[in-house]
């Protein structure tokens, strides 16, 4: 089985590249520290079943490069490498294909327990993702919302329409897209869907 470790740091490339060893003797590891080295890999290596991408290294979004990536090697599984526990980076990259999301801060006893799943082709989110630090943040972001706005993110997250949040607000239908337009910008989403399922996650609803 071979597998591309992508991350900046050279001593954790070298600390997984370990581990993945003692999981399985016969894995074979290349270690880059950049997107283009990787994709350089991909490229020249047809017979690559795993790849692990720290977050850090890749320009812009790293959903954008997830959906760029399973479009361009559908059958390699990824798994993404993150300092943040971030529970609305996890979910998306999940939906999107991935095999995994792994804090880099997590014990490599609690690292072997997933790796080994994705291994055995299932998925795993390290739990931390959706730990305490998560939900301060989201109180903290719900603070800073409005009254009307959360009344509107509420009803948004129920599959309300436009149209329809206004008519129970009694609002007209641009003001409720101003409302939503402010929402997505507060909540750093791109869209409904990322909205009401931000709501879901923190609680609210």
């Amino acid at each position: 089985m071979k597998t591309i470790i992508a991350d900046h740091h050279g001593l954790y490339r070298e600390g997984l590249k370990s581990l993945l060893v003692k999981i399985n003797t016969s894995v074979q590891t290349q270690e880059v520290d950049s997107v283009k080295q990787l994709d350089e890999c991909l490229c020249s290596q047809g017979d690559v079943r795993l790849v692990f991408v720290d977050l850090q290294i890749i320009e812009g979004s790293g959903l954008d490069y997830l959906k760029r990536f399973k479009m361009r090697w559908p059958n390699v599984d990824i798994a993404l490498l993150s300092n943040e526990n971030d529970v609305f980076t996890a979910r998306e990259a999940i939906s999107l294909g991935a095999s995994g999301c792994l804090l880099k801060t997590e014990s490599f006893f609690v690292l072997e327990q997933g790796i080994k799943l994705i291994m055995a082709g299932g998925v795993y989110v390290s739990e931390r993702f959706i730990s305490e630090p998560t939900k301060e943040k989201a109180k903290a972001i719900l603070d800073t919302l409005t009254p009307r706005q959360k009344q509107v993110l509420e009803l948004l997250s129920g599959g309300l329409s436009n149209k329809e949040i206004g008519g129970l607000l009694a609002l007209a239908e641009g003001t409720v897209k101003a409302h939503v337009a402010a929402l997505l910008r507060s909540i750093g989403v791109k869209n409904r869907t990322q909205a009401a399922n931000w709501a879901r996650d923190s609680r609210m609803i």
